[in-house]
C-alpha cells in the first residue's frame, strides 16, 4: 500500500548535515511584499487610531497589526524545512556529538521518499562541489628557495 509510511534511513555525509539548517533563499514575491509591509503598517495604524487597548497609546491591537505583518513577511525556511513541506516528508538528523552517522531518517510516502532521495543527491552533488571549490580556492603551495 503506497498511502502508509515507511521509514528509511538515506545516507548522506555528516560534514553536509549543517548545510540542511541553512536558511534558504527568500522568494522573490516575498520580497517585494516585504518592501511594502511599512507603507500597509502606517496606513492601519492611522486608520485604527494607534489602536490597542484604551489608555495605551501605540500598543498594537489584538487583531490588527501582528496578524498582518506575519502575511507580508519573508518567508526564511531552512533547506530541512523546505524539503520536508516539498515531499511531505519527515526528516530526521542524528545529533551533532554522534560521531561518523552519515545518514537521514526519512518518514514518508514510498513515491515521496524516492522523490526525496533524488533532490537530496542533487543537494549532495551541489555541496561536494561547492566544497571542492572552497578547497582549491584556499591551496597554498610552499616553494623551497635557496639562499645565496
Amino acid at each position: 500500500l503506497p498511502i502508509l509510511p515507511v521509514m528509511e534511513e538515506i545516507a548522506f555525509p555528516q560534514e553536509f548535515h549543517s548545510k540542511l539548517f541553512a536558511p534558504d533563499q527568500p522568494t522573490p514575491a516575498a520580497t517585494t511584499n516585504n518592501k511594502q509591509q511599512p507603507q500597509q503598517q502606517r496606513g492601519q495604524q492611522s486608520r485604527r487610531g494607534g489602536g490597542g487597548r484604551p489608555g495605551q497609546r501605540g500598543a498594537p491591537s489584538q487583531r490588527g497589526e501582528h496578524e498582518t505583518t506575519d502575511n507580508a513577511a519573508p518567508s526564511f525556511q531552512t533547506k530541512l524545512q523546505a524539503l520536508q513541506s516539498k515531499f511531505s516528508v519527515n526528516i530526521s538528523v542524528p545529533p551533532r556529538n554522534q560521531r561518523g552517522v552519515d545518514q537521514l531518517t526519512v518518514r514518508g510516502s514510498p513515491d515521496a521518499i524516492e522523490a526525496f532521495k533524488t533532490e537530496l543527491a542533487t543537494l549532495q552533488t551541489t555541496f561536494e562541489s561547492d566544497k571542492a571549490d572552497r578547497e582549491a580556492r584556499n591551496h597554498q603551495e610552499t616553494l623551497a628557495i635557496e639562499e645565496r
